[in-house]
């Protein structure tokens, strides 16, 4: 188990809807915060010891990566048929794929965003081939340093021991909050699971993801698909942003920034509408592409 960390003595305190007194670990709390190699387990240090401050309160945990799919991946081009053609792709990207960056942005039941963790992990572009698209596109636009990962990012084998002994795994007050969340999650679901691939059937991905992230919304399922809203909104994540008018922090495909998006566009959904709050719960555990409709319904 993780030990608190002096980082901690550092911080100030807001309380919490209970009356504890809850830390945050920076004065800019929705500021990204790097981390590399050397203070990635202060960090899952100091996330643990927020997730564990307050009993009583409920957290939300926005996520997205980047990554690096496998040599020899080409996709669809188009919007799978259906959701076992859309696992198929998930498989080809995770299997054989590399995390680059992995971001956390916490916040509270009533959205006071607690702290965003941008997790720098080991990764090479000479383990791709030299024309690798997927890399190009983490260099030039994304703007990543891959030179600084290849030398201080985090091992990924060390980075899922840590987050598999964190607060955040297996835990009911947590709900995650991700855009087409399903490669993020697909990626951890198979470093936590400690196998080289997912599973082949769709369902026992989806059981293992129910398990391990217990309570879950997925963005998308409600811009695109329209689902508990009046207006579908077509496109990523910066337009979906700039439509509900939802300011960034931080930079565009950084895991840190995106994180931290996925979480305010979806309180913006919910301040927005008093009937999106109603409905939403029938959606809590679907994964846009890979459930077909409702909660627990593969």
């Amino acid at each position: 188990m993780l030990e608190a960390s002096t980082s901690y003595q550092r911080a100030y305190s807001r309380v919490s809807s209970s009356g504890m007194i809850v830390p945050t670990l920076f004065g800019d709390c929705s500021a990204v915060h790097d981390v590399w190699a050397e203070t990635a387990q202060d960090a899952f240090v100091d996330i643990t010891a927020l997730l564990h401050r307050d009993s009583e309160v409920d957290y939300m945990i926005g996520i997205d990566l980047e990554f690096a799919i496998p040599d020899g991946v080409v996709s669809l081009g188009r919007e799978p048929p259906s959701a076992n053609v859309h696992y198929e792709e998930l498989c080809k990207t995770v299997n054989g794929g590399n995390l680059v960056q992995v971001g956390f942005a916490a916040a509270d039941a009533n959205f006071n965003v607690l702290g965003v963790w941008q997790f720098n992990l080991q990764f090479q572009s000479a383990w791709r081939a030299p024309w690798h698209a997927g890399v190009a596109f983490l260099r030039d636009e994304a703007k990543l340093n891959l030179e600084e990962h290849a030398s201080h990012g985090i091992p990924a084998a060390q980075f899922i021991d840590w987050l598999a002994s964190s607060a955040m795994i297996r835990n009911p007050k947590i709900t995650w909050i991700s855009f087409m969340g399903y490669p993020d999650f697909g990626f951890l679901i198979r470093l936590l699971t400690r196998q080289e691939a997912l599973p082949v059937d769709r369902v026992q991905f989806l059981n293992l993801f129910w398990e391990l992230f217990p309570r879950s919304f997925d963005v998308r399922v409600f811009t695109k698909l329209g689902r508990c809203r009046k207006e579908v909104i077509h496109g990523g994540l910066a337009t979906v942003c700039k439509t509900l008018q939802v300011e960034r922090v931080g930079d565009a495909h950084h895991a840190g920034s995106d994180a931290l998006l996925a979480v305010r566009c979806f309180h913006k959904m919910m301040t927005d509408s008093s009937d999106f709050v109603t409905q939403i719960p029938r959606y809590c555990g679907v994964l846009y592409g890979v459930v077909v409709d409702c909660c627990r319904c593969p």
